[in-house]
């Protein structure tokens, strides 16, 4: 595949309904979305929208129209997250990067019921828990299950990816308050090695100028849990949900693997 376009007219033309929508389709839909879809996605835009935003792939994909977008109404709702996550890695897998780098998946968690501000990370590991035991697909040899291992990232559907769990409670981390609402924006893991790698001069520089806007951007204040990938001292998950005075972290990684023959039976 080319684009997303493409892959979503070939879903649709063999009669499967695509979940997933690019900025386009929510802006013509929004009449159609519920308020707080309607909030979320405004949110988003304006935050991403904002010419200090640190990340410019965000602000890239944000301004082609290739962003990427799922909302998620209730913990009930997690079998159309499922859908999306499919969609979203067989996408990934069918397209070379070059056609998809600038394809962030952004998914919007609705705040009623169980999903309290309270326990908005909570929700989050429990989301990443419930996909990975119902994943299609056997967890990649080469990627150890040990979050604590600095090779660990997480896996779906045979596609490492990153994980950026972002609240509106945060306050010092600014980059990590995109919304009122907890986000997730999932990215392929490969992305990063592709335009920041760490063992290029160019993916070094630019790397260390993402850091420089990062710390304007939070008034000075940079995480320390920022790392490399595959640095002895990196552990991703600590990167996946970074804290700030007031919202701790926990000690260990509520993350578990799941071998395949207990996903079948966890499914069953």
């Amino acid at each position: 595949m080319k684009t997303w376009e493409e892959y979503r007219t070939s879903l649709i033309k063999h009669d499967k309904e695509c979940v997933l929508q690019n900025r386009l389709l929510v802006e013509t839909r929004q009449k159609e979305l519920e308020a707080w879809m309607q909030k979320a996605f405004a949110q988003f835009a304006h935050t991403i929208s904002d010419k200090n935003f640190p990340c410019p792939f965000g602000q890239k994909s944000w301004a082609k129209g290739s962003t990427l977008f799922l909302f998620v109404k209730e913990p009930n709702d997690f079998s159309n997250l499922l859908r999306g996550m499919i969609e979203y890695t067989n996408f990934t897998k069918s397209t070379p990067i070059d056609n998809r780098i600038l394809c962030p998946l952004v998914v919007f968690f609705c705040d009623t019921g169980q999903f309290a501000r309270s326990e908005r990370y909570t929700i989050a590991w429990n989301t990443l828990e419930w996909i990975h035991i119902h994943d299609p697909e056997k967890w990649p040899d080469e990627i150890p299950d040990d979050p604590d291992n600095p090779a660990w990232c997480f896996c779906f559907n045979g596609v490492q990816l990153f994980i950026n769990m972002s609240s509106g409670e945060h306050k010092r981390l600014r980059n990590r308050n995109l919304c009122d609402f907890m986000t997730l924006v999932i990215n392929p893991r490969e992305n990063f090695d592709a335009v920041a790698s760490l063992n290029t001069r160019q993916g070094r520089l630019l790397r260390e100028n993402i850091r420089r806007r990062l710390e304007k951007y939070n008034n000075g204040f940079v995480p320390p849990e920022l790392g490399f990938y595959g640095e002895e001292s990196n552990k991703e998950w600590k990167q996946y949900q970074l804290e700030e005075e007031g919202m701790r972290r926990p000690d260990r990684c509520p993350f578990s693997h799941v071998s395949h023959s207990r996903k079948q039976r966890h499914a069953d």
